[in-house]
């Protein structure tokens, strides 16, 4: 029995900045000490510090400073602080779910507090000694909200059900934060594909209808969950679809 098939697939984003702390001051100098930057601290991510100068706002690869003033992160105890804003498409399931995947992954303990109707927070520690390794707040509003939150410094990352508009962009780099359009900045994170067509063969038609959704994202690397694909004998089906690996779009 011939067979045709129609797929649509939406992409869901993560647009990033470096993330965030509270803004304290700071003196990043130079392991020659002939470079000296002070400012606010806008934010640390374990590797790079993101100043506010009276140059503007400046990232500093924190392995060529040192870093000193009661803003300075520890380096030793270091704790990973993130906060997502955005689509509830993405934050309610598909990022919780990665979360919990990777403390699993590393067998360490993952909790969830509900702050209030919009957002909530995952802590992540270690079981061995209880030290905190990591915060994730999550607020749950839509794409517009979220690069909103983004750009007035209240969220790291933006849940987002599109690429980033252009007057979106052109804020992002007035309030220094770069290019978001730029390589890296912003991550695909999964595909949702819909698909419709004639009746398949009662016969494993679960199976030959998932391959077929599965084969028009073929591009991604690797597919690492499927929810809810599950097809009807006349052949529809809709699931959640994530690629993985650099360059995967």
């Amino acid at each position: 029995m011939t067979f045709v098939r129609a797929a649509s697939v939406a992409a869901l984003f993560l647009f990033t900045q470096a993330y965030t702390v509270a803004a304290q001051d700071v003196t990043l100098t130079s392991r020659d000490g002939d470079v000296e930057i002070s400012g606010n601290l806008l934010g640390f991510d374990g590797e790079f510090y993101r100043v506010q100068t009276v140059y503007g706002e400046l990232t500093v690869d924190g392995s060529g400073v040192r870093c000193e003033g009661p803003g300075c992160p520890s380096l030793e105890n270091y704790v990973a602080r993130v906060r997502f804003s955005g689509a509830p498409t993405i934050g309610r399931v598909l990022m919780p779910a990665l979360l919990e995947a990777f403390a699993i992954r590393h067998q360490y303990d993952l909790s969830r507090k509900a702050l209030d109707d919009e957002r909530f927070l995952y802590t992540l520690s270690d079981p061995k000694n209880g030290s905190l390794l990591g915060e994730f707040t999550f607020r749950l509003s839509n794409t517009d909200e979220g690069f909103a939150d983004l750009l007035a410094n209240e969220a790291d990352i933006v849940m987002s059900m599109r690429e980033a508009r252009q007057d979106e962009l052109s804020r992002a780099r007035d309030a220094g934060m770069g290019d978001l359009s730029a390589r890296g900045r912003s991550r695909i994170v999964a595909l949702d594909g819909l698909g419709a067509g004639g009746r398949a063969k009662q016969s494993g038609a679960g199976d030959h209808d998932t391959a077929a959704c599965a084969g028009s994202i073929r591009r991604n690397r690797e597919l690492v969950r499927s929810g809810g694909a599950g097809c009807t004998d006349h052949g529809s089906c809709a699931g959640w679809f994530l690629g993985v690996g650099a360059g995967d779009n």
